[in-house]
């Protein structure tokens, strides 16, 4: 049996690139061109779900550089329903275990910039929202060997066979193929 999910970390990335509008740019790449709409609608599902978002200090900062107007007005609502939860809890004992899961100065870097995400979610529901899906497998990666992070839920709004606005609506279950472990061996 899933267990139901309350609050939800949202990264900046998805703040970034939530709008109700269609492109005006031309997008990376054809996988990018509907991720405006797709986060939009990702985050009117948390709204209309009655999802908490999950911010720590560092990510709070990183939406306000980076937030779009929609996801803007996105938060003021979700404010207004005290709907935003913050936290303060670090792991850095942990953070250093997952750096060392890496060689190469590019891999840590990456997931020395987002492991704030890792921790508001392991003090909170431990799922994990965000179009950076590189980050992600870096921490897949890390699952491997490090039990601690192989049960957060990483889902990228983005990404259509994710359909992760359906999820929201089916309640948000901890499904096992949405996890960081979930292709480990034995799990």
């Amino acid at each position: 049996m899933s267990q139901k999910i309350e609050s939800i970390v949202v990264d900046a990335s998805i703040a970034r690139a939530a709008s109700d509008k269609a492109p005006e740019i031309t997008p990376v790449s054809p996988a990018t061109v509907f991720w405006p709409q797709r986060c939009a609608s990702f985050l009117r599902g948390m709204l209309a779900g009655h999802y908490k978002a999950v911010f720590s200090e560092k990510l709070k900062d990183e939406w306000n550089k980076h937030q779009s107007r929609y996801s803007a007005k996105w938060w003021r609502s979700m404010t207004a329903r005290k709907r935003v939860c913050y936290v303060k809890q670090t792991f850095p004992r942990l953070e250093v275990k997952v750096l060392t899961t890496q060689t190469q100065k590019k891999k840590k870097d990456a997931i020395e910039k987002d492991f704030h995400l890792v921790e508001a979610a392991l003090a909170s529901d431990q799922v994990i929202t965000s179009l950076d899906d590189t980050v992600r497998d870096l921490l897949v990666h890390a699952a491997t060997s490090i039990n601690e992070i192989r049960q957060i839920v990483w889902g990228n709004p983005g990404n259509p066979e994710e359909n992760l606005s359906q999820w929201l609506k089916a309640g948000a279950p901890t499904e096992a193929k949405r996890q960081l472990g979930y292709k480990i061996k034995g799990q």
